[in-house]
């Protein structure tokens, strides 16, 4: 299994009680599909997609919402992270019996304080990846984090795919100098997908994609195929417009909530970030109005 081009990370969606909306969340899933030129979606797999903040139970009745509205019209790509291995197992066999087509997993999560629950060592989730690959069947993508678990370095990398079922990599840091040796050494063997801000960059060392917030999302495919055209100012031009996203004064806010209120105004009810995360003001919805006119994405408006 190879993903190329931009896969959209749907934004889990809540009611105004904070209960995931399944509704909502398949009609994002149609949107992510028919207007953002997706390759691929994602669910309950990243920080901007709030998976820290759902239960197990959350994360699985996600997983179907998606999976039964995309209906095999583009490949779905789930979140099997947790804190543990046995946890991540379980997620990841949930998954399969589903119907999921892969899963995205990132090194179990801790919290480094006086390593009472630490994140894994490197070695440590060398063999966690090794124990998850022979529990399931379904393909791996590695979510090489930078915020809540081990960061992997290259050489863990290389070990890591040597694993029959483990097919590509999210790098979520923005070291230029990292992905152009991820690139170098491993494009040619597994996916390479990175952020947004790095995507034009990363297609001209040999990557293959990134993984982007729906609706958002557009402005990746769009690049993606001015590229793929040789349209290299537009390309260029695109990549400048993601690379200054968010605007500088909605810097300081969570991003979830700047990428939730553009699909709010578009039309899809995906609600607010589940609190403690608190609601953006008047004028900050405003900004982001602007955003949307000035960068095009009121075309998606439903």
């Amino acid at each position: 299994m190879k993903i190329e081009g931009v896969i959209s990370g749907l934004l889990t969606p809540f009611t105004n009680d904070e209960t995931v909306n399944v509704q909502a969340l398949k009609e994002e899933t149609l949107f992510a599909i028919e207007r953002c030129g997706s390759t691929a979606v994602m669910v309950a797999a990243a920080e901007v997609q709030e998976t820290v903040r759902l239960t197990q139970e959350e994360k699985v009745l996600c997983m179907k919402a998606v999976v039964d509205s995309a209906n095999g019209k583009v490949p779905v790509l789930v979140g099997a992270s947790g804190t543990s291995t046995h946890g991540a197992i379980q997620l990841a066999r949930q998954a399969n019996d589903i119907g999921a087509d892969a899963i995205v997993v990132m090194p179990p999560y801790g919290v480094a304080v006086k390593r009472a629950l630490a994140p894994p060592t490197v070695q440590e989730a060398i063999e966690f990846y090794i124990e998850l690959s022979r529990a399931v069947n379904l393909p791996i993508v590695l979510y090489n984090t930078t915020t809540l678990s081990t960061h992997l370095p290259i050489e863990a990398l290389v070990k890591i795919f040597e694993l029959d079922n483990v097919v590509g990599m999210e790098e979520s840091s923005a070291d230029y100098q990292e992905i152009s040796r991820l690139c170098m050494s491993l494009a040619d063997k597994v996916t390479i997908l990175v952020r947004g801000d790095l995507l034009l960059p990363t297609l001209e060392l040999g990557g293959h994609g990134s993984i982007m917030p729906v609706g958002y999302s557009r402005i990746g495919a769009d690049l993606y195929h001015a590229y793929r055209d040789h349209h290299m100012e537009k390309a260029v031009e695109l990549q400048r417009t993601i690379s200054m996203t968010p605007p500088e004064e909605l810097l300081q806010r969570p991003r979830v909530a700047f990428f939730k209120e553009i699909l709010n105004q578009l039309g899809l009810e995906v609600g607010l970030p589940r609190r403690p995360s608190t609601p953006l003001n008047e004028q900050e919805k405003n900004r982001i109005a602007i955003f949307v006119k000035e960068n095009g994405l009121d075309r998606l408006k439903l």
